[in-house]
């Protein structure tokens, strides 16, 4: 299942109750890698109760049985009232977003820069963190340690656009070009996310013997951008 026929389904499902249906980040703007990448889909309700949420049971069971992620259920409201606990999630879905469905909840939304601060540091410390212990459960294992840089990355590329907001730069939209943008910005090594590019898209393959070298760049880059977020 595509995210236009989900979108059909859901239209079929909800008529009348059904906002909005919103597919957002790489596959809205373009970046989409198969077997990688994630459709990340928002689905609208003018309103949400157990009862409503459970007539698209077998709509969304069938989705995520495609292997992709549950998509985020709002209300117009909730939306607005979430802006400022979610600010690098709403930045990126006001950036890189794409209306298959209904009007567009996220046109005048507007984030604060202080929380975007907070949270981004707060994301960078966690998602850092978190990489050291799967690392120990991984030893060993360097296919599996390359599809965790590969997946974390996207998450981190997330990040980088909320650094660079607070900066009071505009994220460019290619991950290339956003690279360039942060190690002009901070003391950030940036050839690693760029060969981590090149391997998603197919251009380049990590011998097994080097995966835990590249590793140790991809902690270091992190720690830099950590570091400034920190000082900020």
């Amino acid at each position: 299942m595509n995210p236009q026929e989900l979108t059909k389904q859901l239209q079929s499902i909800y008529n009348d109750n059904l906002e909005s249906v919103i597919l957002y980040g790489s596959a809205a703007d373009g970046e989409f890698h198969k077997g990688i990448s994630d459709y990340n889909m928002i689905v609208v309700l003018k309103e949400i109760s157990p009862n409503e949420l459970a007539k698209s049971n077998k709509a969304i069971k069938k989705w995520s049985k495609g292997g992709h992620p549950l998509p985020m259920i709002f209300t117009v409201q909730i939306i607005k009232d979430a802006a400022d606990v979610f600010p690098i999630e709403f930045f990126d879905i006001i950036e890189r977003r794409k209306i298959l469905y209904g009007l567009d909840p996220f046109l005048d939304i507007k984030i604060d820069g202080k929380n975007l601060r907070h949270q981004c540091e707060h994301e960078l410390r966690s998602k850092l963190l978190g990489l050291h212990p799967r690392i120990a459960l991984l030893a060993g294992k360097p296919k599996d340690l390359q599809r965790l840089i590969l997946e974390s990355s996207s998450s981190f590329f997330a990040l980088f656009r909320g650094i660079l907001r607070l900066a009071g730069a505009k994220p460019k939209e290619l991950k290339k070009e956003l690279l360039a943008q942060l190690s002009k910005l901070i003391n950030f090594n940036p050839n690693i996310f760029l060969e981590i590019i090149e391997v998603r898209e197919g251009g380049r393959i990590w011998r097994e013997s080097e995966v835990l070298e590249k590793f140790e760049q991809y902690l270091t880059s992190l720690d830099a951008v950590v570091k400034f977020a920190d000082k900020f």
